[in-house]
């Protein structure tokens, strides 16, 4: 019988994340592994959700006896920054126990940011060097990995949410509020990332005038705050006060899962965002998206779908905004079917590459 441990940037509150916990979860359980444990920084927020053995990151002898008693250690990403101290601690501690109990480990199309100190370089080398297989999102995490002098082979796949699979929630009072706050009126989603981080210190200056040009065009603005655990919550009372004409200005405070933020994605009709797993629920709802760009994976995701950039997060200035949103506003590019279709097919590797690994395990 296998017993699968599933780690990853789980708990925090950040949809993204979240959705590709989902389809992680909903990816073994097709398998036919019952005995599945998550770790998660939100015991009480995770174990609402999965019906399964649920463990505090923070504890450590809970963690290592899941390890013990695992067959094979999942790492379900989303995205990795390796050059926090936290990120690579956690992830080094759990390689030194899985190699002292010689347990499997594996990845599900994770993404890794750049990785700027060598030393933190030669501890990525260590961990992902004694994976049994290693299968990223995009080329720039590859790149990344690569430059640590990972000796395995990188296979790139790409995101998992590409082709999460959720049921329908129409009787939800969040999305029946939506719908009476568009009504007859065309509606954009936005999400902006609101982090304690002087990277965003310019382009929050100009939160208010994107969400004006949407109004001056006449659009509703909906805004969606992608990841609440980190911040994107902050600072949009303040915006709601600055926005003059309120009546064309919805916020979306209430917690939502990522079954309703599909279905929100169903009513708006084009969007504007910053993050990746926002864009990504615009591009397999078919809504043509304007990016912020923020770092490569969002950048990426832009360039694939021929989509538009609104601006660089360092690079912002009001007159290029404003020339940027409306042409997106009046010239917006359709979602091109095939190119959906085309990465969706990539994506089936992750579980094609996940049931092979597991079923051998099972012989």
């Amino acid at each position: 019988m296998v017993k699968a441990l599933i780690f990853g940037y789980f708990g925090v509150i950040n949809l993204g994340d979240e959705a590709i916990l989902y389809k992680l979860y909903n990816d073994i359980s097709d398998i036919g592994v019952k005995d599945i444990t998550i770790i998660t920084k939100n015991v009480k927020y995770t174990k609402s959700k999965y019906d399964c053995t649920i463990i505090d990151i923070r504890n450590l002898p809970k963690l290592v006896m899941e390890i013990l008693k695992c067959n094979v250690i999942i790492d379900g990403g989303g995205g990795r920054n390796y050059n926090i101290h936290k990120g690579i601690f956690y992830i080094l501690l759990i390689t030194i126990f899985a190699k002292i109990f010689k347990k499997s480990m594996i990845t599900y199309a994770i993404g890794v940011d750049n990785i700027k100190k060598s030393l933190n370089r030669k501890l990525v080398s260590y961990v992902y060097n004694y994976y049994e297989y290693i299968n990223v999102r995009d080329t720039y995490s590859k790149k990344n990995l690569e430059q640590c002098n990972i000796k395995k082979r990188i296979i790139v796949t790409s995101d998992p949410v590409f082709n999460i699979s959720l049921s329908k929630k129409e009787d939800n009072y969040i999305i029946k509020e939506i719908g009476n706050f568009k009504s007859s009126k065309k509606m954009i989603g936005v999400s902006f990332v609101n982090v304690n981080n002087s990277r965003y210190n310019e382009i929050k200056k100009y939160y208010c005038d994107i969400i004006g040009v949407c109004i001056e065009n006449g659009y509703k603005v909906l805004i969606i705050p992608m990841a609440p655990g980190e911040g994107d919550l902050d600072s949009l009372e303040k915006i709601e006060f600055e926005i003059s004409n309120k009546e064309m200005l919805k916020i979306i405070y209430d917690e939502i899962d990522i079954t309703i933020l599909n279905e929100i994605f169903k009513m708006v009709d084009l969007s504007i965002g910053m993050r990746l797993h926002f864009l990504i629920f615009s591009a397999i709802n078919k809504v043509p998206f304007a990016s912020i760009i923020r770092n490569d994976k969002v950048r990426y995701i832009t360039d694939y779908f021929k989509q538009k950039t609104i601006c660089y997060i360092d690079q912002p200035s009001i007159e290029n905004i404003r020339i940027n949103i409306n042409q997106f506003l009046n010239n917006n590019n359709y979602i091109d079917i095939d190119l959906l279709n085309n990465i969706r097919k990539v994506e089936s590797s992750n579980s094609m590459m996940l049931r092979s690994f597991i079923e051998n395990i099972m012989q």
